[in-house]
């Protein structure tokens, strides 16, 4: 009675879900790949930044003594238009036992900071260091 009907082959291709599945896994895999780049050069400018800064404060401590003297403390300036400093001296007491032998010269505290802005963070580099310098009038 019935005739045999053919069967019919499974066509191949995917279905529009499959398709709007996949796209939305590459959407996403995309967002967080750009993401992860854009924070690494957001990192690698403020490394650099860090490092321009840690630049300019051995340069400035390197200025203690010669050029830099107790008597006109603190100093202040700028740098590049983006980083501004301020170093500070002052006297630091020690036991006059240590440098009884040798009265020509003082030991001072330098109190170094550099800041800057980083969009709307602002950053700053700190330093501290002991240093003997010349005394005045001996």
């Amino acid at each position: 009675m019935f005739k045999d009907v053919p069967k019919r082959k499974p066509q191949g291709g995917f279905s529009l879900l499959e398709v709007l599945v996949a796209f939305a896994i590459a959407a996403i895999a995309l967002t967080v790949t750009m993401r992860i780049y854009s924070e690494g050069f957001h990192l690698s400018n403020t490394s650099e930044d860090y490092s321009r800064a840690t630049v300019l404060a051995e340069s400035l401590l390197a200025q203690v003594g010669p050029v830099l003297t107790l008597d006109e403390s603190p100093f202040t300036g700028d740098f590049d238009e983006r980083f501004n400093w301020i170093v500070e001296l002052e006297p630091f007491a020690v036991d006059d036992a240590l440098l009884a032998n040798n009265e020509t010269v003082s030991l001072v505290k330098i109190s170094l900071d550099i800041g800057w802005s980083e969009g709307l963070k602002e950053r700053h580099y700190r330093l501290s260091s002991l240093r003997l310098i010349p005394s005045k009038g001996r």
